[in-house]
Formats: structure tokens, C-alpha cells, sequence
């Protein structure tokens, strides 16, 4: 199929406003454009735009462009011409490019026709399948504008009838039964019977097993076969439920005549004739517990006066014989002898002198019996059956076999009924859900399988169709099309495709994309504060803080949502104007109210001016006595001219005695009243609470006392409220010490 070239110029209709009448037409061009003629139906042309140096000349239907110096319209893309025109209704369109000889037509800059593709027609209405615009063409349900539909015979757009399933198209197998019966009621049960009768459907056994014949015992045991004789399904014993003479459980041994317990396993219908029965207590004569014996001379006697039995000894001697060995006796085992109690016992099995014993199941073994005792079997029971299977359990059932008779294998029967290890050989269900297929038996070429269109045992795509509805491929190439594969651009099967803003082209990367306002196209953005429109004008900002939209405003002092210089002050810092006028200014007034004036208040708030108003002690006009110490010096403490007494060359006065000022009294005592030399008749007046006055009258001192000081008694008991005594009398020096306890 011939594959049109993509034409180097193309033009369309676009801004058309009818009622303003005006339109422009748009182009593309890949080459230069030296003139055109262009005829537009549905309007009645009014004039027309002309390109820069080109002339045009309009009629009512047609556009003339062409240039008298040679002009040329460059390669590239924009409006070529703006024409105003009277709207008659319904559509406007380009006229038929028929060529260089045609009424709508391209030419280069020589004058040589350019084949051009002329875009749409506009219309006022809408267009219908048809394209024509205003009409009345719709596609019928099978996508064929202005088709006629589903034939009545069909039941889709392709042919296709319904089958006994009422299934479009179909082969009657989507409600087929098991017996291929369109809508039948065959069923196929577990066993692989395919029928309509419910009541002889197979059934599991007691393994689950379909169509099996295993049934539960009366004991509920899957395949069981019972409990044992005697024995009830838990175990317990219901007859024969006593122990034997030999002390086995539902043993057969039974006590004999002679109370000997004799093992009867062998004569269970009639014990009395194992030959062992009453042989125990029986003597010759065949009496039960009866005295006779064989003498020596084999004659049967009871040793009584009437039956006395010979005197010989075994060796045919008698009594007076020295080696006489007594009256002698033959056992029933032929020895003779002449002491009974090692005659020959009988065995179980009733031989004499036998040597045949009772086993541990209470059964006559060895000697001539010809038995072996019994064994203990893997449950400890002596005599008992149960033996350890292949699955090493005692008295078990080969449970653990696989399906292959292995012990513990790993083999299973998979639902084609193959027993082997190898899961990935199972056969699975076919599409119809049968195991294997209808035989049952994986990979025989039975199983249904879903074809292409997805229909269980169906043939697939007939032949000459492309799909499963028999659609065919079109001339596009398009299974089941309409054979409209040209693409926006007229070319077949192409792959142009035209943008939501009417531009066509195989470049997806420049398809138009909506604004915020989802207008295709347009310029609308969003702003930081998230408003769309397409005037960067209007676009929000970000406040101090950053935030966008924000009105947060720095103050007068540059902080961000501040409150500015606060009340009182005359700038950010928080500073006030001074006396003098100035911000932040240290001028205050004086103490006599001139603002930076000299005056200064004293430290007695005295104010004082001149040169130097205040001394140094902070006194107006003071001379700095005030803060001079004794010693001269300036704020000094005195200590640089201390006395005897002190600071500032304090020393005794003349005439005192010490630095309070005190003199000697008439005892040379320095401060003294007289007292450390003369005594008193004390009297003592209490004047008030906690105020004794004491007085006393003088009297000699005895001077004759043997030391000249005296220390006084100070361990004295005090029983007064008030206790004097005199101490440390010192007659030389004429000092003594009143001492007092007072309570």
C-alpha cells in the first residue's frame, strides 16, 4: 500500500469568533510561501490580513495573497492571515485542493504548486460519525456509522448465532453433561460413572476410599475384624474370664482326682482321656490314692494282713540274709528298691519318670510331647501372636506401607490412580475438571484444554478470521476495524495523535498539558500561596518571617512583627532625649536647674557651684575636714597613729589611771570604790524583782591572818539565794576579791 509523503505546509481554521466575525488561519510551513489562493465556504469573506509584503485581494469567497517584489513567507509556523467575514450558518471550510489549476492552492517563491494539508472544517454544530457537520449519522451498536445494526439472525457484529447453551458463538459445550448432552442432567459421580440417576452414585468406605468395600467392624475399626473370642471391643473379658491351675489367664488346664493340674489344650472336648489323667494317685489296682504297690515278686499287694506281699528284698534276698536290704517294692517305672519316697513320678504328659513339663502358657512341652514351650511376643504376652511389622510396630498392620508396599515410604495414588514419589508427573484436571481426562489416565491425548478464545475444548480462531469473534484484519491492518487507521496527520496507520490543544504530531514530549485552572494549554500557574491565574503581578510574596502570603512587616527597628521604639523612648535601644535635645544624650539639670550645668548637691543635698564647688569628703565648698582623720590623713581610719590607748596618738590621760579615765581609789585600786580595803555589816535591800541593793559599814581587816593571800573556800554549800565569800586577799598589794554565787 502506497504510503503518502507528509506535506511540507499545513493550515487550519482556529479563533473562530461568528459573532464578531472573525477567524484566522493558522500554518506550518517547511518551505517559503511566495503566494496563495485560498477559497472558504460558509461565510461570506469580508476582507483579509496580508502577510508582510505580499498584496491581498478578497472576494466573498476567496483569498488572493501575492507579492510584487518577491517576497516570501519564511519557514516556520504562526497566522498567516486574519479574515472578517458574515457567518451564513452551519460550517466553514477550506475549498477543494485540486491543484496548481484549483481555486485553493500553495506556491513557493517561483510560482510552483505546493500540495498542502488543509485542517477540519470548523463547525457550529457538532459533526457527526460521518464528519459532516450538523448531521445526523450516528454509529449503530456495532461501531459502522450509520450501519443497520445486528442482523436479527445474529446474535453479535460478527455472525455469530447462539448455540443450545444460549452462549454467543459457542460450541454447546458450556452446558454440556457429562454425556456430551446440551442442558442434560448426566452427572458424572466419584467413581467415573456418568448418569442421571442419584441413588447408584458411588459412595467412600470407611478410608474414604470412592466405591470402596472397607466397613467398620462392630468395634468401629475401619477393616477390622472384631474383637478376639471372649474379649468385648475395650479389651474386657466376657467369657472363660478365670485363671487355670497352672495360673494362666483362660488357660486349659483343669485339676485332675488327684488334684494335679493337667494341661488339656490337647483334649479340650473330654481331659479325661489325656493320658496323664488321675495317673498321679493311682496304684496298681487302679484305685485312686490307694496303698498297693508291686512288691518285689511283682505281685500287686495293699500291705494289709490279708495282701502282705512278699519279704524278699530286689535282689531276691530275704530277712535272713545279712545283706537283707528290706521288703522291696517296684515303682511305676520297673526300679525296685526298698524306699518309696524316690519312686518315679509321672510327667504332664503321664509318663512315668518323663520328662515333659508345664510351659510358661500352661502347656505340656518336651519329654515325648514333641512340643517346644512357648515365647514371650513383642507385648511381653507368653504364647501371644503379636509380632513387630515392617513398620517396626508390635502387633501393628503395616500402616506405615506406602501405595507401593514400601515401609514408611513416600508413594501416593494421585487422582488418576498412579502410585509413585514423583509429584510433578501427577496428572491434573483437565478445563472440564476432569482428573486425566475422560479415561482417567494423564497425557492420552484426551484432556480438554481452553483454546485461544478461552473456551474449554473449543478449535480456536476459525481459519481466515483474526480473532475469536471471526472479525478479519481490515485494509488498516486492524483486526475487526472499520479501516479508519488514518491517523490526525491522513496518514495510515501512523502514529500521530492530536494533543488536547488540536496539535497534531508523533512527539508526545511536546503534547500541551492543563494549567492550574485545567485548561489545556493555557498559562495559569500556581503561586507559593497556592492562587492560579496567569498575572505574575498578583503573585503573592513572602513576609519577614518567610512565609508566603505572611504579613509579618519589619518595624521602624528592622524586627519582624515588632511593636517599634516603645513609648518613652526616642529610639530602638530604648534610649531617651536628654535636657539638651539629644536621643540617647547623658545632659541631665544641675541641682539648680540648668540642663548641664556645673551645680551638684552635697552629701547633706546642699547645692553648690564653682571651682571645685564640692572638696573631697562630698561637702559644699568643705575644706575635707569633715573625712580627715586624727592622723591627717585623707578617708583614713586613724590607725596610722596609734596611742596606748588606740588610734590617733590616744594615750593616758594625765592624772587617770588607765584609757577609760579612770583614778586609783583609797585602796590604789585603779577604777576601785574603796571596797579591797575595808569590809561591811551587809544589808541587803531588795528594792524590785531581780534589783538587790547592797551597803556595809567598814571594819578592820584581821590582820592576822597567817598568809599574806588567801584563795577562800569556794567548795562551800550555798543554801542561800545569794552566797559572798572573800578571796584572794593580798595584804602586801591590799587587793582582795569578793566572790558571789547567786541563784
Amino acid at each position: 500500500m502506497a504510503v503518502a509523503a507528509w506535506p511540507s505546509v499545513s493550515l487550519e481554521i482556529q479563533n473562530v469568533d461568528t459573532e464578531a466575525g472573525i477567524l484566522d488561519i493558522y500554518m506550518i510551513n517547511e518551505e517559503e510561501i511566495g503566494g496563495f489562493q485560498i477559497e472558504l465556504t460558509g461565510i461570506s469573506i469580508a476582507g483579509a490580513s496580508a502577510p508582510a509584503g505580499f498584496m491581498v485581494s478578497t472576494s466573498t469567497t476567496t483569498i488572493l495573497a501575492f507579492s510584487l517584489t518577491g517576497a516570501t513567507i519564511p519557514i516556520g509556523e504562526g497566522i498567516l492571515t486574519q479574515v472578517t467575514y458574515s457567518f451564513e450558518g452551519g460550517s466553514i471550510c477550506f475549498g477543494e485542493d485540486t491543484g496548481s489549476s484549483g481555486g485553493t492552492a500553495i506556491s513557493d517563491g517561483s510560482g510552483t504548486y505546493i500540495a498542502a494539508d488543509w485542517g477540519d472544517c470548523y463547525c457550529e454544530m457538532d459533526l457527526d460519525c460521518a464528519g459532516e457537520c450538523g448531521g445526523t449519522a450516528v454509529e449503530d451498536e456495532c461501531g459502522i456509522c450509520n450501519g443497520s445494526g445486528i442482523p436479527s439472525e445474529n446474535c453479535d457484529c460478527y455472525g455469530n448465532v447462539d448455540d443450545e447453551c444460549n452462549v454467543c458463538g459457542g460450541d454447546n459445550s458450556t452446558c454440556s453433561d457429562c454425556a456430551d448432552v446440551p442442558n442434560g442432567d448426566n452427572v458424572e459421580d466419584n467413581c467415573g460413572i456418568c448418569d442421571n440417576d442419584a441413588s447408584n452414585d458411588c459412595v467412600q468406605d470407611c478410608f474414604g476410599e470412592w466405591g470402596g468395600s472397607a466397613e467398620l467392624d462392630e468395634c468401629f475399626v475401619c477393616g477390622g475384624d472384631g474383637p478376639m473370642d471372649g474379649f468385648d471391643c475395650a479389651g474386657n473379658c466376657t467369657e472363660n474370664c478365670e485363671y487355670d491351675c497352672f495360673d494362666v489367664f483362660q488357660g486349659t488346664g483343669k485339676f485332675d482326682d488327684c488334684s494335679t493340674c493337667i494341661d488339656c489344650s490337647q483334649f479340650v472336648e473330654d481331659c479325661t482321656q489325656h493320658p496323664a489323667w488321675n495317673q498321679s494317685c493311682m496304684d496298681c489296682t487302679g484305685e485312686l490314692n490307694g496303698n498297693a504297690f508291686v512288691d518285689a515278686c511283682e505281685i500287686c499287694v495293699d500291705g494289709t494282713p490279708h495282701s502282705p506281699g512278699c519279704i524278699f528284698d530286689c535282689e531276691g534276698l530275704g530277712p535272713i540274709d545279712p545283706n537283707w536290704a528290706g521288703a522291696g517294692s517296684i515303682d511305676n517305672c520297673g526300679v525296685c528298691d526298698s524306699y518309696s519316697d524316690n519312686d518315679c513320678e509321672i510327667d504332664c504328659n503321664g509318663d512315668w519318670g518323663g520328662t515333659a513339663l508345664i510351659d510358661n502358657c500352661g502347656h505340656c512341652v518336651y519329654g515325648e510331647t514333641g512340643q517346644e514351650p512357648c515365647t514371650q511376643d513383642c507385648n511381653g504376652d507368653w504364647g501371644g501372636t503379636a509380632v513387630i511389622d515392617d513398620c517396626n510396630i508390635c502387633d501393628g498392620t503395616n500402616a506405615c506401607f506406602d501405595c507401593s508396599g514400601i515401609p514408611n515410604g513416600n508413594a501416593v495414588i494421585d487422582n488418576c490412580g498412579t502410585c509413585d514419589s514423583d509429584y510433578s508427573n501427577d496428572c491434573v484436571p483437565d478445563c472440564n475438571g476432569e482428573w486425566g481426562g475422560p479415561d482417567n489416565i494423564p497425557d492420552s491425548g484426551d484432556e480438554a484444554t481452553v483454546d485461544e478464545c478461552g473456551i474449554c475444548g473449543g478449535s480456536g480462531i476459525v481459519e481466515g478470521a483474526c480473532d475469536c469473534f471471526d472479525n478479519v484484519v481490515d485494509a488498516c491492518g486492524v483486526c475487526g476495524g472499520s479501516n479508519s487507521c488514518f491517523d490526525c496527520a491522513n496518514i495510515p496507520n501512523g502514529n500521530n495523535i492530536e494533543d488536547n490543544c488540536g496539535n497534531c504530531d508523533d512527539d508526545p514530549s511536546n503534547d500541551c498539558t492543563p494549567d492550574c485552572n485545567g485548561v489545556w494549554g493555557g498559562e495559569a500557574e500556581f503561586d507559593n500561596c497556592g492562587f492560579c491565574d496567569n498575572d505574575i503581578e498578583n503573585d503573592c510574596t513572602q513576609d519577614c518571617f518567610g512565609a508566603w502570603g505572611g504579613t509579618a512587616v519589619e518595624d521602624e527597628c528592622g524586627v519582624c512583627a515588632g511593636s517599634g521604639i516603645v513609648d518613652g523612648a526616642c529610639d530602638c535601644e530604648g534610649n531617651i532625649v536628654d535636657c539638651l535635645g539629644v536621643c540617647g544624650g547623658t545632659a541631665i539639670e544641675d541641682c539648680l536647674g540648668e540642663c548641664d550645668g556645673p551645680a551638684v548637691e552635697d552629701i547633706y543635698n546642699n547645692c553648690c557651684s564653682g571651682t571645685p564647688a564640692i572638696d573631697d569628703c562630698g561637702v559644699c565648698y568643705g575644706d575635707n575636714s569633715l573625712c580627715t582623720d586624727c592622723c591627717g590623713v585623707l578617708n583614713g581610719s586613724g590607725d596610722s597613729c596609734d596611742g596606748e590607748c588606740g588610734p590617733c596618738n590616744d594615750d593616758i590621760d594625765e592624772g587617770t589611771c588607765d584609757c577609760e579615765g579612770n583614778l586609783n581609789d583609797e585602796c590604789g585600786v585603779c577604777g576601785g570604790d574603796n571596797s579591797s580595803c575595808s569590809w561591811t555589816n551587809l544589808t541587803v535591800v531588795v528594792e524590785e524583782i531581780n534589783n538587790i541593793s547592797l551597803s556595809w559599814d567598814a571594819i578592820d581587816i584581821d590582820s592576822t591572818t597567817t598568809s599574806n593571800r588567801s584563795s577562800g573556800n569556794r567548795n562551800r554549800d550555798c543554801s542561800a539565794e545569794v552566797c559572798l565569800s572573800i578571796e584572794n586577799v593580798d595584804i602586801d598589794a591590799g587587793t582582795l576579791d569578793i566572790y558571789m554565787i547567786n541563784s
